[in-house]
């Protein structure tokens, strides 16, 4: 028998005025997620955020990002702990991939946390493998060699970005460098015509970073970006995220006293074959949200 609780629950769409309530959700299961996270993130989904309204709360939310019709990005799927065990993450799922087939996406993609897996799991997604969030006392000899990102390089990091992501995401980079101006580095070949490298920062408070995403062709200009990144923000703390099979990047993060605190599962909706994600490129993603 349904509860007179379960017939109230109305899931409908997010907008902006959602933000700070979604942040207090995010921090009633200790994300920490501001309002101004949430402000950017519902711009970015333009139209794939999606809550649930329950005696007067916003009971439940999630997000999904959507890059052209080749790929989309599921995350910030939360419960408030009240409302738990109701049915609710399943409920955002189905609403979340009911508009993803409307879109004619082709690739649904996200990144799992343990508890969330077995969820997922039932729904048709499939295990790819792991990605490693590294943080720490961050430890590095001051490096200033790679160069801040000049509005004329935008469009070569949104194509470097796509040709090692597998998918375009202008929305993501753009809105990285908007809300966090001066904290993006790229690196260039030596002939100095091209990138061969970027690093961006999700989120700057105080002594803290989260720096993503961050790509390179070669570990040594990997390392120098992410040395530079860290001189010029002058933070005590960092985390990254990281693919389990770039062990140049682990052994980065390990040398500046960084180490392995949390994994989430790579998942992929149906039988679908992905395309390729440069993982020995990817030094860390831009966040779990985003892949």
């Amino acid at each position: 028998m349904v509860s007179n609780a379960s017939q109230r629950a109305q899931v409908r769409p997010l907008t902006l005025a959602d933000a700070a309530r979604a942040a207090e959700l995010a921090k009633a299961i200790g994300w920490t997620q501001s309002k101004s996270d949430w402000e950017r993130a519902i711009r970015i989904a333009d139209g794939g955020a999606i809550g649930i309204e329950q005696d007067g709360e916003l009971a439940a939310v999630g997000v999904t990002t959507m890059y052209g019709q080749q790929r989309a990005w599921v995350g910030r799927v939360i419960t408030h702990p009240d409302y738990q065990r109701r049915g609710h993450a399943k409920r955002i799922m189905e609403a979340l991939m009911e508009l993803m087939d409307k879109r004619g996406i082709r690739e649904i993609m996200l990144d799992a946390s343990e508890l969330g897996h077995p969820l997922y799991e039932q729904l048709g997604f499939r295990s790819l493998y792991l990605i490693e969030g590294w943080s720490g006392d961050v430890r590095v000899e001051p490096q200033k060699q790679a160069r801040l990102i000049e509005e004329s390089d935008i469009p070569a990091v949104v194509n470097l970005d796509a040709a090692v992501f597998g998918a375009a995401r202008p929305q993501v980079i753009g809105a990285l460098l908007d809300s966090l101006p001066e904290t993006g580095w790229v690196d260039e070949n030596p002939s100095g015509n091209r990138l061969s490298g970027f690093i961006l920062v999700i989120l700057k408070e105080g002594p803290y970073a989260r720096i993503g995403p961050w790509v390179h062709n070669s570990p040594q200009g990997a390392e120098r970006l992410f040395r530079t990144a860290v001189t010029a923000l002058g933070v005590e703390q960092v985390r990254i995220d990281i693919p389990e099979q770039n062990i140049s990047a682990k052994a980065i993060a390990y040398e500046c006293n960084l180490r392995p605190q949390r994994s989430c599962i790579r998942m992929i909706y149906g039988d679908v074959q992905p395309t390729e994600i440069r993982v020995e490129d990817t030094y860390a993603i831009a966040s779990f949200a985003w892949g």
